[in-house]
């Protein structure tokens, strides 16, 4: 592989990497917002705790998407271009004799 493919392979993916991060960093947050706008928080120890549900959720809801993303993808390549598949048979050589 030439070196300035190599260079623009680690790049892209150094990007894909960040608009992945920041995909999931958007969904966190947003999820977090949401789930304090809807929880009504008391005063008191109980309302200390029940602050932490937000981002708990949020990160959950996040981790459960990018999650269900790559179990989806893992799935959708299983048997194409040979990933799980058994390696050819070598038909050069003869059978082994029982």
């Amino acid at each position: 592989m030439h070196p300035l493919q190599m260079a623009a392979f680690v790049v892209l993916f150094l990007i894909l990497a960040l608009v992945a991060f920041i995909a999931f960093l958007a969904i966190a947050v947003g999820v977090t917002i949401l789930v304090a706008k809807l929880i009504p928080t008391p005063n008191g120890a109980a309302g200390h705790i029940l602050g932490l549900v937000a981002p708990i959720a949020g990160v959950g809801v996040a981790s459960l998407c990018f999650g269900a993303a790559s179990r989806f993808r893992k799935g959708m390549f299983k048997n194409r271009y040979g990933l799980f598949r058994r390696p050819p048979r070598d038909l050069g050589k003869p059978p082994a004799e029982r």
